[in-house]
């Protein structure tokens, strides 16, 4: 019995001196050294880089000096900061961003609702869909109450909500 307790307080211990060592334990909320580790990474890598206190990075836009960022609060909030002026472009507002296309939009949601935006923060096609897919060729498949249409860019249904669901399979959709 001895012996396991010294076996278990060395294994707590070197577990411990390992967590310090990686840098586990470290929590730095100043903002030069995040933007000196952007500036000197070619590509931001899934890492906790955080603005200050309550906003953490998540992900670049492209090749810009742009992040979706979130804010821990009493809800987590979505929103676009660009380092360049070390300024937010849009405000944490956004339930959730998603990843922006090569064309510069993205699905964003607001109060249950979903629409896109683009790396300014302006809403391209307002918050009126249950559910909404990415654009492929040109369309996104959305979701109004309980069936799913087709809409261009402009938000308007060229395949009217009537399908129980409706999917992309490659290049053809499959209702």
């Amino acid at each position: 019995m001895k012996y396991r307790f010294s076996y278990m307080f060395f294994f707590l211990l070197l577990a411990v001196i390992l967590f310090n060592v990686a840098g586990c334990g470290n929590s730095n909320s100043s903002t030069e050294p995040i933007q000196s580790q952007i500036q000197t990474s070619s590509v931001l890598t899934e890492s906790s880089l955080w603005i200050d206190d309550r906003t953490q990075i998540v992900e670049q836009i492209g090749e810009t000096d742009r992040y979706v960022v979130f804010q821990d609060g009493p809800r987590l909030l979505y929103g676009i900061y660009d380092f360049s002026i070390k300024d937010y472009i849009l405000e944490p507002t956004y339930w959730s961003i998603g990843s922006f296309s090569e064309d510069g939009i993205a699905i964003a949601s607001l109060n249950d609702s979903y629409g896109f935006i683009d790396t300014d923060g302006n809403i391209v096609i307002d918050f009126y869909f249950s559910d909404l897919k990415p654009f492929k060729n040109g369309f996104a498949i959305a979701k109004t109450n309980s069936a799913y249409g087709l809409i261009n860019r402009t938000g308007e249904f060229v395949i009217p909500a009537s399908c129980y669901s409706l999917e992309w399979v490659n290049d053809s959709l499959l209702s």
